[in-house]
């Protein structure tokens, strides 16, 4: 018997008009800038709290989680994708996949399951923070869904993505704003965060989705970004 989390993925795909041979993205996980009160972080990582629906664009404002996270390791969860959104430009405007097998809803957003992203350097660079949980050390520096590169006195710090939530340690974490903001690098490497200018973006809506079924090999090959970094790391593909 499907568990509870299954039943609902296979039904939010009849509503939004997908059909599961498809294998399309379920969006399970909303991040809105602006909204307060609880962090991004805390929402992921507490008890389920209610569903966003089929358009995670357009329901009201607030953070919003679907019942399968709380349900992960039952899922058969193959590939997970972070995407970033930009109202005015009306698209996805950066995507990171990451292999989602064996992982559970913390795990998977790691360096070491990264299979392709926006930034060229990302697999080859180190990183002192790459995790959901983000910044834990400094409660003064709270970020989540964090990539970093590293610090070195806030002017120094640098990085790729970071879901700032409320920080007031560096002024590059007040450049917006809004509680939360998505930070990430405009660069197809990564950024200074203060020095960064106009190379230091920011996202109107920040979803994470899974995918349950499919081949995970063909999967990623047949997604765009794969043809555009698989010449960076010809171990691209997971099933190696």
């Amino acid at each position: 018997m499907r568990s509870a989390a299954a039943v609902y993925l296979a039904l939010l795909a009849v509503l939004v008009g997908v059909e599961a041979e498809h294998c399309d993205w379920q969006p399970v996980f909303r991040i809105l800038p602006g909204v307060g009160g609880e962090k991004a972080r805390d929402v992921w990582t507490a008890g389920f709290s209610k569903d966003f629906g089929s358009d995670p664009l357009l329901f009201p404002a607030a953070h919003f989680k679907s019942p399968p996270v709380e349900e992960w390791e039952t899922l058969g969860v193959q590939l997970v994708k972070v995407s970033l959104y930009s109202y005015r430009q009306g698209t996805e405007v950066r995507e990171l996949i990451f292999d989602g097998r064996d992982a559970d809803k913390l795990s998977w957003f790691s360096k070491e399951r990264l299979i392709s992203s926006p930034w060229t350097d990302l697999r080859t660079e180190t990183t002192n923070v790459f995790s959901i949980p983000g910044e834990v050390v400094n409660p003064e520096a709270p970020r989540s869904f964090y990539i970093n590169r590293n610090y070195d006195g806030c002017p120094n710090d640098n990085g790729w993505l970071a879901v700032v939530e409320g920080g007031t340690v560096c002024a590059w974490e007040k450049r917006d704003k809004r509680v939360p903001h998505i930070l990430f690098s405009r660069k197809s490497t990564y950024v200074n965060w203060t020095t960064g200018g106009d190379d230091v973006g920011t996202a109107d809506v920040m979803v994470v989705s899974i995918k349950t079924c499919g081949h995970v090999t063909e999967s990623v090959e047949e997604h765009p970004l794969h043809h555009r970094h698989h010449h960076e790391d010809e171990t691209a593909s997971i099933d190696a």
